[in-house]
């Protein structure tokens, strides 16, 4: 049951709805700010990858805006913005390949994501992992 105004429904799921109506709706630019903040890694990673595969089945044009670099590290072109500014560009490889503050931030969180793994897979959505909507409450 969603309830009324999707009252009954979580953070992760709401996410995942958004997701599915936009890419229902076939638009020729799809732009996701953090649409996959309030899932765990491995439900993240599972719809990145069908989302992926759905774009490039369409040739569609997309543009993330994320924190969590798992979420566009097989991106064409990645920009790394710091205090307002470009501070690098390019692909996941070359950015690594720099040493720069992309390849610092994917260290750090390939630290966590290692941690994360090693106490086992979540459930899909981070309010019912750890009783947090996403958005730190």
């Amino acid at each position: 049951m969603v309830g009324e105004r999707g009252m009954m429904i979580s953070g992760g799921e709401k996410q995942r709805l958004a997701v599915s109506r936009l890419i229902l709706k076939d638009p020729p630019l799809l732009f996701f700010d953090e649409a996959t903040s309030a899932l765990d890694t491995y439900t993240e990673q599972t719809l990145l990858a069908n989302i992926s595969s759905i774009l490039k089945e369409k040739s569609r044009t997309s543009v993330f805006v994320a924190h969590r670099l798992r979420t566009i590290y097989d991106s064409d072109l990645i920009i790394v913005l710091r205090e307002g500014n470009v501070a690098e560009q390019g692909t996941h490889d070359k950015l690594i390949d720099r040493g720069g503050v992309y390849s610092e931030l994917w260290s750090a969180q390939e630290t966590l994501f290692v941690d994360d793994a090693a106490k086992g897979s979540g459930s899909g959505d981070k309010t019912e992992k750890d009783g947090r909507d996403g958005k730190g409450t």
